[in-house]
């Protein structure tokens, strides 16, 4: 009978795994879900953006302020996914997302070698990505039927 046991469990390395990832895993995975949601909703309006504004007679100069929207609903919507994998604490998920895209976009500024000040776009930008960021967090607070464990 203990022959059959070992037959049957096979290779300790081809067995399937059964655990469970740890909380530390599982959030890890949830910040990059919640970044390539983001980054990639605000590629996708880019993309369209661009496509809107080259074929048709808008004024070139609203090109500026178009980019600063498709960013700030690229961090509403990383704010909005990592809130809503977050149990507690939502509206800080969303606020953490705005101060890690705020934190990309100076050092950005700063490796373009342009401190930002406030005659430029760069605090606009700042303040709409914080902004749409918290938006996303609050809105995954709102969102009925949360858990307020831990990390799902």
């Amino acid at each position: 009978m203990n022959k059959m046991k070992k037959k049957r469990q096979g290779h300790p390395s081809l067995r399937p795994r059964t655990h469970d990832g740890s909380a530390q895993t599982k959030l890890i995975f949830a910040v990059l879900r919640s970044f390539l949601a983001g980054v990639g909703s605000a590629a996708a309006v880019l993309c369209l953006l661009s496509v809107i504004f080259a074929n048709t007679g808008l004024p070139l100069n609203w090109v500026g302020p178009a980019t600063c929207m498709a960013a700030g609903l690229g961090a509403f919507v990383s704010g909005l996914v990592l809130s809503c994998s977050v149990g507690r604490l939502r509206l800080l998920a969303g606020a953490a997302c705005g101060v890690f895209y705020c934190l990309c976009a100076i050092a950005a500024s700063l490796l373009a070698a342009r401190m930002p000040s406030a005659s430029e776009a760069n605090l606009s930008l700042l303040a709409v990505l914080m902004l749409g960021a918290l938006a996303g967090g609050a809105a995954g607070a709102l969102r009925k039927g949360g858990s307020t464990a831990g990390v799902r």
